[in-house]
């Protein structure tokens, strides 16, 4: 019991802000998807249009940050 939960303090204390990073940006890409015409409308924007513009710009600019974190976490496996 007690290997369980050193092993899940560990997963919290070094991967807890990318889970609540990829929870947020889940929310953006879900609520880009189902955003109703007139939320997207108050935003006034020229770019974004249609909700799931929100979805592809999430993609573009946030996604990024998972590829690099895979990465770098793969890399820290075979240097231990």
């Amino acid at each position: 019991m007690k290997k369980v939960v050193n092993k899940l303090l560990m997963i919290i204390k070094y991967h807890l802000h990318i889970f609540l990073y990829f929870y947020f940006w889940l929310g953006i890409f879900v609520g880009g998807l189902v955003a109703p015409k007139e939320r997207i409308e108050n935003l006034k924007s020229e770019i974004i249009t249609e909700g799931w513009h929100i979805s592809v710009l999430s993609i573009i600019l946030i996604f990024p940050v998972f590829i690099i974190y895979f990465f770098r976490m793969r890399n820290k496996e075979k240097t231990d």
